[in-house]
């Protein structure tokens, strides 16, 4: 990951504080109405009308509740909006997870959908589920779009033999600099037929460049991935920096398939794959794949069939990272895990899941979570992070898979070019992303 790239990600995210532009703030409550101002007394009712209102700098909160396609266009979200550089447009939750972008039990295709018109863009701290296609979905030219501390889940857990993936997050290949920092991903793709397509469902499903996938856990995608890097068009300059992957019980946890170039893979934890390895490779065409300090317990750490491209360094296999509960979902370090202080300083994220600064002590943790510094000698031990309402280890249990009748939903223009059937080598499709929490020229 190259270092300007580094710096401009660093720089976009300072950027977000002062926008440079008079912004105004829009709220969105269920019991609001769309013919309203859309102010705090007089909230809109949908997520949709204040996307269709927003200029650059100008922020929505939106508040607790469930959000639904009202409109019938297969989308509960369509962004094609664009801020800019300084004034980027938000989408905030009002709650970490309060307001529910809801798919009705997989009736909708796309819960949140970027048209090509969209950039400068940041949704945060929303639940994204039941949807049927894809949580997020860029597949039009949208760039500069970050997600940071959403909730994804529950996408796609269908019966379908179709051949097109589902996806909690899909960008195409003319979008660009995306990052998903800090999110939580579980129980994406379809439950059956068993022996059809499942390796085309993915939690992210990441075909372009310029992307940064950090900060993130991954557990449970019990069909595809966690992530898939497929170059249709040659992936290049993607980062994936301190995120736990866990589980699964198909697949490995992340996998390049097609061209992929200039790669770096560092300070991950790869819990207990499905598969011997957990990080994959389908490719001929492999340029600058770095892959350092990761930590791989249950499984050995990547394939033999990466053309003897990746350069690898402080790497750890076959050692338990001393995690407080990962059969319950936390993932937090316990005091002596051998990810503390271990990981590569250079790209990575300048804060946890958590949003608490890293390093804490004499080195950069691995995994999603920095774990607190110890007190100074005489001090009583605080807090070193407040607990969040719900964390991510007391995630309710995945939702009931429901049959759905089969066929592909319609989906609107910017959708239309759906991911192929990744054995499918003939057919071009384009894709792109960029940007992450800790190196990448996004927010």
């Amino acid at each position: 990951m190259n270092r300007t790239m580094v710096a401009a990600w660093t720089a976009s995210l300072a950027l977000l504080g002062s926008t440079g532009v008079w912004a105004a703030t829009y709220h969105v409550s269920p019991d609001g109405s769309d013919d309203g101002p859309g102010d705090s007394a007089q909230p809109f009712r949908t997520i949709q009308r204040a996307a269709d209102e927003v200029v650059p700098g100008d922020t929505v909160i939106v508040h607790d509740g469930t959000y639904i396609d009202e409109d019938g266009d297969n989308m509960v979200v369509h962004v094609n909006r664009a801020g800019t550089e300084t004034g980027w447009i938000t989408f905030r939750a009002e709650n970490r997870w309060g307001a529910l972008v809801d798919g009705q039990d997989f009736a909708t295709g796309y819960c949140w959908d970027f048209g090509g018109g969209a950039a400068y863009v940041l949704v945060e701290g929303m639940e994204i589920a039941r949807c049927f296609w894809g949580g997020f979905w860029s597949n039009a030219g949208a760039h500069h779009i970050t997600m940071k501390g959403n909730h994804v889940h529950a996408i796609g857990n269908v019966e379908t033999s179709s051949e097109y993936g589902i996806c909690g997050a899909f960008e195409g290949g003319e979008a660009s600099y995306h990052v998903y920092d800090g999110n939580v991903f579980h129980d994406i793709g379809r439950t059956g037929p068993p022996d059809q397509n499942f390796n085309h469902d993915h939690a992210i499903y990441n075909c372009g460049d310029h992307a940064a996938i950090v900060n993130n856990l991954f557990y449970d995608c019990n069909a595809g991935w966690g992530v898939h890097m497929a170059g249709y068009d040659t992936v290049d300059d993607v980062l994936v920096s301190n995120n736990v992957f866990a589980h699964g019980y198909v697949r490995g946890q992340l996998i390049l398939w097609q061209p992929c170039h200039n790669i770096t893979i560092q300070n991950n934890i790869f819990y207990m794959p499905a598969v011997e390895n957990a990080i994959n490779f389908l490719t001929e065409d492999l340029e600058n794949i770095v892959i350092r300090n990761n930590l791989v317990f249950g499984g050995g750490l990547k394939d033999a069939d990466d053309l003897g491209v990746p350069v690898l360094s402080g790497n750890i296999e076959g050692v338990d990272p001393l995690m407080v509960d990962p059969a319950a979902y936390d993932f937090h370090l316990l005091d002596g895990s051998p990810a503390i202080d271990t990981g590569f300083a250079e790209s990575s994220p300048d804060h946890d899941l958590e949003g608490n600064p890293r390093p804490q002590e004499g080195g950069f943790d691995l995994g999603a979570y920095e774990h607190p510094a110890p007190p100074p000698e005489g001090e009583d031990m605080e807090e070193a992070t407040e607990e969040t309402a719900e964390a991510p280890g007391d995630l309710a249990p995945p939702d009931e898979a429901v049959e759905v009748a089969e066929g592909r939903p319609d989906a609107q223009a910017d959708n239309a070019d759906a991911p192929q059937d990744v054995a499918d080598q003939d057919e071009e499709y384009e894709q792109d992303s960029s940007g992450c929490g800790c190196s990448v020229t996004a927010r």
